[in-house]
């Protein structure tokens, strides 16, 4: 048996995991990264974490809130765990550095206005 949890907490288990994976990566370079397993299994997880996360959210916050990707990362999600043989290291790295950090600003915001309206 599941336990449903609320919005803000996904929410912030989001938030949480897209600041994980960029500390994992931190300010190593792409050729670093490719050579380091521990730091792109980790990354791995915490991009596999975020889409499971993601499809736990109410359909209400999706819809209301589109401007997020949320399909990006179901599909890395699938994609990392559909795909384990052939991950396109390139994608996630600039998952992490490019799309990550607009993720974290839109969750960001989105909790404060969830806050405001009581429902955070």
């Amino acid at each position: 048996m599941s336990v449903q949890r609320d919005n803000p907490l996904i929410l912030r288990d989001i938030l949480n995991e897209a600041k994980l994976a960029q500390q994992f990566v931190g300010d190593i370079e792409y050729k670093d990264f490719l050579a380091n397993p521990q730091k792109k299994r980790a990354v791995e997880f915490s991009l596999i974490v975020l889409g499971e996360a993601t499809r736990t959210l109410s359909v209400a916050i999706r819809d209301g809130y589109r401007e997020v990707g949320w399909a990006m990362l179901m599909e890395t999600q699938n994609r990392l765990m559909l795909q384990y043989a052939n991950i396109d290291y390139g994608s996630v790295w600039t998952t992490v550095k490019e799309d990550l950090p607009v993720l974290e600003g839109q969750i960001e915001r989105i909790l404060v206005e969830l806050d405001a309206e009581g429902k955070g």
